[in-house]
């Protein structure tokens, strides 16, 4: 079997994980690590030993990240937040004819990329949207959940089933904090009667949740609901729900 040329987008917290765990791969022959910042690019590519080596790219260039996925035979997308840049960099992989993963938490862009099913298939790619913790873990546990059900009505994601930890709510800016900037404001995506809907975001909702007693939780923007109305055409109902930080309900809901 020839060796995989893998192309990595972004250096950052997850790009870093992910590309060391791709470089340990025998199966990977070369690996380009490649982002906006050369000099992080090139410290996760050093990081990665001598298989990586890195490229700047900018993903909004069209041209240039065409450019830098045709020299590889797969594109995992770790660049953020996902509302931005998961169908555009889908897109360009679609027309290089590059096989496509990324770690997509957003929901819109799920429905977006789930509706280029036709044009992949056409350009005769796999892509795989959403793999990581959540999205991902949470929907290999849903599916093998639902193995053990005779029927599945409703499915919740919920995580952070914890009280907040206190403190004065300080977190640092991040891709992540956009995201969920983003996922706790405006509309959110839910199924409900086994459709997509818009829906505001941060309704209170009371679990009982197994081993844990009953959990005042809020609902989110994420993935899951989108991903299991495609892949679960049956279900009626769906969403999500975490705990969070007061101020950030307080100040969300203005």
């Amino acid at each position: 079997m020839t060796p995989s040329r893998i192309l990595l987008l972004a250096s950052g917290a997850m790009g870093n994980i992910a590309a060391q765990t791709v470089a340990s791969f025998p199966e990977v022959g070369s690996l380009i690590i490649a982002d906006l910042d050369l000099t992080a690019a090139q410290a996760v590519a050093s990081a990665c030993g001598a298989k990586a080596k890195a490229a700047r790219v900018n993903v909004t260039n069209h041209a240039e990240l065409l450019a830098v996925m045709r020299q590889a035979d797969l594109v995992m997308n770790c660049v953020g937040p996902f509302f931005r840049f998961g169908v555009p960099v889908l897109t360009a992989a679609i027309e290089a004819g590059l096989d496509y993963l990324d770690i997509c938490d957003d929901p819109e862009p799920t429905k977006a990329m789930h509706e280029l099913h036709d044009q992949a298939k056409e350009a005769k790619i796999t892509a795989i949207i959403g793999l990581g913790a959540s999205p991902g873990i949470t929907s290999m546990l849903a599916a093998r959940a639902r193995e053990e059900l005779d029927e599945t009505e409703e499915l919740i994601a919920a995580w952070n089933i914890e009280e907040d930890a206190g403190g004065d709510d300080q977190v640092a800016y991040s891709a992540a904090i956009v995201h969920w900037m983003q996922q706790c404001s405006g509309t959110i995506l839910e199924c409900e009667n086994g459709g997509l809907v818009d829906k505001k975001p941060l309704a209170e909702v009371t679990l009982d949740y197994p081993g844990r007693g009953k959990r005042t939780v809020y609902t989110v923007g994420h993935p899951e609901p989108v991903s299991f109305h495609y892949s679960f055409p049956d279900l009626q109902r769906s969403f999500c729900v975490m705990v969070m930080p007061g101020l950030w309900i307080k100040e969300f809901r203005k």
